[in-house]
């Protein structure tokens, strides 16, 4: 499923995507595959319900230190 009104990567150039611990969000994962910046507030009970906010672009964005620290102070989208 893709939206062409989505964003896809993040400042950085890594992928957006559904990511799971403990529930599901919305974040990016390093080149070895580890959790990088979570971009959603929200935490999702099922990977279709965060995958459909990733799609609608509907998720919440975080913002604070980590995110700001990971986009050098720029929006990470």
């Amino acid at each position: 499923m893709t939206n062409a009104n989505v964003q896809t990567t993040c400042i950085q150039g890594y992928e957006v995507k559904v990511l799971s611990a403990g529930g599901f969000y919305i974040g990016t994962m390093d080149e070895d595959g580890m959790p990088m910046c979570r971009l959603s507030v929200d935490y999702y009970k099922s990977r279709e319900d965060a995958q459909k906010a990733l799609y609608d672009n509907s998720f919440t964005r975080r913002s604070g230190v980590e995110i700001e620290f990971c986009s050098q102070g720029k929006p990470c989208f």
